[in-house]
């Protein structure tokens, strides 16, 4: 199975929610966790970058830092082929290899807050994902119905913003003691995933136009 999550401005929260999927996984399945965005998982793991670019973080998870200086054929070849479970952080899609494992993927989740500007440039991209994961904050105008209304695509999970899980990754401590801010809705969304059958090629490459927001605001007044 091929998970890969993505945002479409930054600032969303991609890479430590993508690290905390991963550890959820490897409770009960061999685990590749993949960093084809900016090189910040090991960080937030807490463990060293090795020169190869392959970390252990637990006995059932590892993680590969796929560098930028490598080919990018390799890059996607590595991670669509793989086996057991890949978990792969793609950040803004930074290459054709990132965009190449997106549309392989079985589970395309965009990770996104509710705000504007990031709905915003979702519904003006080409990318159709399979699923949404929702970094929910307080006083935010645009909740999980809006989201879903403007991208046509269901929140599989909702994940509330904490200054609990910046503190953890902080003092390296994120991989063994996740915030359960996090923890709880992270074991659910893993669930979900590992519970439902993987995508068709057919419905991997089908494509489908969000609204836009200039249609979603006629409806909202």
């Amino acid at each position: 199975m091929l998970i890969t999550l993505y945002s479409a401005k930054g600032g969303q929260g991609t890479s430590v929610t993508a690290a905390a999927l991963a550890l959820e996984i490897a409770k009960s399945s061999t685990t590749n966790l993949y960093d084809m965005a900016d090189g910040d998982l090991a960080p937030i793991l807490g463990i060293p970058s090795n020169a190869d670019g392959v970390s252990e973080v637990t006995p059932a998870l590892t993680l590969t830092t796929l560098h930028q200086d490598l080919s990018p054929n390799n890059h996607a070849d590595s991670v669509i082929f793989g086996s057991d479970v890949r978990v792969v952080d793609a950040g803004l899609i930074p290459n054709h290899a990132a965009r190449h494992v997106l549309d392989e993927s079985d589970h395309r989740l965009l990770v996104i807050r509710g705000c504007y500007l990031a709905l915003r440039k979702a519904t003006a991209s080409d990318i159709k994902p399979t699923g949404i994961i929702l970094i929910s904050e307080p006083q935010r105008s645009l909740g999980l119905r809006d989201i879903e209304d403007v991208l046509g695509v269901p929140v599989i999970g909702t994940i509330p913003f904490a200054p609990a899980v910046s503190r953890t990754v902080d003092a390296g401590l994120f991989p063994m003691r996740m915030p359960p801010s996090m923890q709880v809705p992270i074991k659910n969304i893993a669930w979900h995933l590992t519970s439902i059958p993987a995508v068709s090629v057919e419905e991997k490459r089908q494509s489908v136009k969000p609204k836009t927001m200039m249609h979603w605001r006629s409806e909202s007044n």
